[in-house]
């Protein structure tokens, strides 16, 4: 699965960003309603709630 055009930019950038307020209004941009975070290629497996094809 490829990366959506201009996700890994507005990701670095959303880290970058100074001001804590605006940092906020785009981690919430950049997220859906049912998004997971995965801290590493272990656990990520691990908090699917199904399981891949």
């Amino acid at each position: 699965m490829g990366v959506p055009d201009g996700l890994l930019e507005r990701y670095v950038t959303v880290w970058n960003e100074p001001d804590a307020s605006a940092r906020r209004d785009a981690v919430a941009r950049l997220w859906t309603p049912d998004g997971l975070h995965s801290p590493g290629p272990g656990d990520f497996r691990d908090s699917m709630p199904w399981t891949p094809g």
